[in-house]
């Protein structure tokens, strides 16, 4: 840990930042999608930042914009009915751009950037990706931890088929999209 470094920790609705203490950059790597209340989230922001302070928010696109996590989840809605997948809440460029503009930044800026995500083992990125569905699913919530373990290493063995599809050079490939949301205040 470097001790120069000032570590906090604490709500995205209520910063541990003083009035006193501002910022001039602040970024939000893929975890706007996973708050409550992301109105909230962006205002406090926007508090946090000195003028002319700048915010940059990365979050997945949609579900649809992700083919292989289309295919991925409906292996698993098979045994867990179906799934709102959180990590693609916020997909929609113009609803983050929207956020911004109504917390009151300016120079709001929303672009995609597209890539293939590679991962030397598909099987674990099946496992860990199993075991975040179950997490969001109703089925899963309800259930103890060791019966969830055990669904996640069934529902990466039936991902496979998947897995192996996009596998290339011993590679497994995710071609991903993300939103990339500028501002000023």
């Amino acid at each position: 840990v470097d001790p120069t470094i000032d570590w906090r920790e604490g709500n995205a609705t209520s910063l541990p930042v003083s009035a006193t203490e501002q910022f001039t950059v602040l970024t939000c790597h893929q975890g706007l999608q996973f708050m409550q209340d992301k109105p909230a989230a962006i205002r406090e922001m926007r508090r946090v930042l000195a003028r002319g302070g700048r915010v940059a928010i990365a979050t997945w696109r949609s579900l649809a914009d992700t083919p292989g996590m289309i295919e991925l989840n409906a292996v698993a809605e098979r045994s867990l009915g179906r799934i709102v997948d959180s990590r693609h809440s916020l997909g929609d460029a113009d609803a983050l751009k929207n956020l911004l503009v109504d917390a009151g930044f300016s120079d709001v800026s929303v672009g995609t950037l597209a890539h293939d995500v590679q991962f030397a083992d598909g099987a674990l990125f099946a496992r860990l990706n199993a075991m975040a569905v179950i997490g969001m699913s109703e089925k899963g919530k309800a259930m103890s931890e060791a019966e969830r373990g055990e669904l996640a290493v069934q529902i990466a063995a039936e991902s496979q088929d998947v897995i192996a599809r996009t596998t290339k050079n011993g590679m497994f490939v995710l071609p991903l999209s993300t939103n990339i949301a500028t501002a000023r205040v």
